[in-house]
This record gives C-alpha cells, sequence and structure tokens, in this order.
C-alpha cells in the first residue's frame, strides 16, 4: 500500500480510505482465513472474500436475513426478489461457505494435532468447547451458528470498523502536522532498534502510547459504530438513569425507567459531552497521555517517553468505542493491535499532508479537509465520509 502511495509522481492520493479498507482486508483475511488473495474466488466459489464481506455489511438487514435464509433458498421465492436482496442472499451463502471450509479446516487439525492454520479461528473453537484437548475440557458447545457469529464480530472489528478509524486517523494527521510530529517522536525512539526487522508485539506495542492516543482521540470523535442498544438486567428491574442537564446544587436528578424497557446509548454524543471531556469538539489526542505522578520517576526519567501514561478509558468516562461492561467489544484487543501496526508502518517511513491548490493558503487547505471529514453520515450501520472521493492527501518520503 505505501509502494502504491508513494509511485505518484507529485505525491497526492484520493483513495486512501478504499485502500485502508483493502489492506483491513487482507490482514483479517489473512488472521481468519488463511487467504491473502481476498479479490479473486477460490475454487468452489463464484465471489471473492472481499465481495462477500462488502456485501453483507453493507446492509443493515443483514442479521435478519441470516434467520430466514434457509427459507429463500426455494426457486419461486427467490424470483419475487429485488436484485440487490438476491445479490445479498448469494454473499451471505458465499460468506457461510468460507467459514465453514475453515471451521473444517481447524477442527481436522486440532484433532490431528496438525499446525493450525487460523490461530483466531483455533482459538474460538477450543474456547467453545467443540474440540476437546488435554488443556480444555468444557462441557459447553457452541453450535455452528453460534461459531460463525462469534467469528463474524472479529471480523467487523478487525475490518470495518478498524478501516475507517485509520482512514479518519491519517487525515487528521495530515490536518495537524504537530501532532504527527509527536507521533514520529515516539516511533522514533520506540523502533530505533528495529529498522529492518517486524515489530515484536510484546517489545513494542506496550510502548506506543501516543499511537494509541491517536486511535482513542480518533474513535471518540469519529467512532465507527452506531448507539448500543441496552436493557436493564433483570428486565423487569426499573433502574434510575441520571438526567444530567438537570442537576441541581442538591445533586443530580434521575428518572426511573420503566420494566422491560430497551435504550440506545448514544456513543457519539456521550464522547462529545463537555461533561465527560473538556474541549470536547477538538481533536486532541494529547488529552489521553499524562506523565508519571511518580517524583521518584519524574527525577530518573526527566524528559524521555518513558515517563508518560496513556490514559486508559474506564467505566463512566463516557468514551464508549468498544462499549463498555461485561459486552465489551471482544475484538477490542485485535482492532487495536491492527491500529497500533499499520499506522506505525505508515509513519515511520512517509509523512501525510494535506494539498494545496493554486494560490491556496494551507489553512484553507487543511480546512477543506475536515469539511470533507465532519460530511460523514452512518448509513446504513457504521460511520463513514460520505464523499470519500473527495479526499485528497500528499504522501511523501520522510
Amino acid at each position: 500500500m505505501i509502494e502504491q502511495w508513494l509511485s505518484s509522481s507529485d505525491g497526492k492520493w484520493k483513495s486512501m480510505i478504499k485502500d485502508t479498507s483493502t489492506l483491513a482486508l487482507n490482514v483479517i483475511s489473512s488472521v481468519a482465513f488463511e487467504n491473502t488473495e481476498v479479490n479473486k474466488p477460490t475454487p468452489g466459489h463464484a465471489l471473492s472474500l472481499r465481495d462477500t464481506l462488502v456485501t453483507v455489511m453493507s446492509t443493515s438487514i443483514s442479521p435478519t436475513m441470516e434467520g430466514i435464509l434457509p427459507f429463500l433458498q426455494f426457486p419461486i421465492l427467490q424470483s419475487l426478489l429485488p436484485s440487490d436482496v438476491k445479490d445479498l442472499l448469494q454473499a451471505m451463502h458465499e460468506f457461510r461457505q468460507y467459514m465453514n471450509e475453515i471451521i473444517v479446516t481447524e477442527r481436522k487439525a486440532m484433532t490431528s494435532g496438525q499446525t493450525r492454520v487460523s490461530a483466531l479461528i483455533s482459538t474460538l473453537i477450543e474456547a467453545s468447547g467443540q474440540v476437546k484437548t488435554e488443556s480444555r475440557a468444557s462441557k459447553a458447545r457452541l453450535s455452528d451458528t453460534e461459531l460463525r457469529g462469534n467469528i463474524f464480530i472479529f471480523l467487523v472489528g478487525g475490518l470495518e470498523s478498524t478501516s475507517i478509524t485509520l482512514s479518519y486517523a491519517i487525515a487528521l494527521l495530515a490536518v495537524h502536522p504537530d501532532i504527527q510530529d509527536w507521533v514520529v517522536e515516539e516511533l522514533d525512539e520506540v523502533l530505533s532498534d528495529n529498522v529492518n526487522s517486524e515489530m515484536e508485539y510484546v517489545r513494542v506495542f506496550p510502548r506506543l502510547k501516543r499511537v494509541m492516543a491517536v486511535m482513542y482521540e480518533t474513535l471518540r470523535l469519529y467512532g465507527p459504530s452506531p448507539p448500543l442498544p441496552r436493557s436493564p438486567f433483570p428486565a423487569n428491574s426499573q433502574p434510575a438513569v441520571p438526567m444530567t442537564h438537570t442537576s441541581t446544587e442538591e445533586g443530580t436528578e434521575s428518572t426511573n425507567l420503566p420494566a422491560n424497557t430497551q435504550i440506545m446509548l448514544n456513543s457519539w454524543a456521550c464522547q462529545t459531552s463537555f461533561t465527560n471531556f473538556p474541549d470536547p469538539i477538538t481533536w486532541n489526542p494529547k488529552r489521553w497521555i499524562q506523565p508519571h505522578l511518580s517524583e521518584t520517576t519524574k527525577k530518573a526519567l526527566p524528559a524521555t517517553l518513558a515517563a508518560e501514561e496513556l490514559k486508559h478509558a474506564t467505566g463512566g468516562s463516557g468514551f464508549v468505542a468498544w462499549g463498555t461492561g461485561s459486552r465489551i467489544c471482544p475484538g477490542m484487543k485485535f482492532s487495536q493491535v491492527e491500529f497500533c501496526s499499520v499506522l506505525s508502518t505508515v509513519l515511520k517511513g512517509t509523512r501525510v499532508e494535506t494539498v494545496c491548490g493554486e494560490d491556496e493558503e494551507v489553512n484553507t487547505a487543511r480546512q477543506k479537509v475536515m469539511d470533507i471529514l465532519k460530511d460523514s453520515c452512518a448509513d446504513p450501520l457504521l460511520l463513514h465520509v460520505r464523499q470519500p472521493e473527495k479526499l485528497e492527501l500528499r504522501i511523501f518520503k520522510r
């Protein structure tokens, strides 16, 4: 991807959003499906893995269609369906076939003691109790449908959500060169002894605090996930919900929800509330970084990056990019590692900036990029730039 970006004679590139999506798909297909060629159908398939994933995740009715899919296989019913629904049915059938193939392959490898093809899928199979091993002999067993659902959750977290966050982050770094310098400073130190080798997770990932801060802040303002549905537990309870806008000197007023009420948690409003974040509309990754408070540490590490700490979001902080509580997104860590790996690889060798037109001031060019990012929508499910073809950036070697 980087080589392609640098191949442009003037450094200008308009397909960054599409490119990050393709990259994320390559990563997840390699991790989960041992399929590094995602744009071509494999034997026995009419659609490529990319086409199936893009089609399935491009509509909000896919979860509903999963339940009625067996009933729509009859030719007489299919003849009555619109063409877009037919395309969705084919994509869902093909995607299910892709998942079934890797599940079967993993089961055989695990039971015969062979090298596992996909660590992700094998871990899910083992954790679900579908294969008894010496280290795990769970009585619980997920059905194939439940297993496919868990795999799909990881795919969504590792594909669309992460690629969308990456595209916003790269564009925002182009608009804010000072933040880009700040992140590059960290990368130069962390990767100084890792120039020509692959990044080691244990040694590198925990030290990428500023890179993670960029992810947190981008998710705070441009989190791709839609409002989160929540229900009280137990269902017949009537929890008290604080009404922050009616706070008085006596305290915060609250209202009791009726039993069996489902609520939708507006993550975008929650993460841009003055109650939760100072200056909430400003993109400022530095808000997630703080120096160590220990005086001993300050004296020992007066001016190094090691003296910094990443502020992880806690319950009640207002940051719900991956959800919160026991229902937090199971693909959170995967998306974090993927984001840090990709952004670090991009910034360690290249620089990103906005493109100025003839006689155009830099600030005007940057504002144009911000206007494109702000013109985003969540149709059908995930937040994305409405007109990605208008987003033009310049990418060149550092």
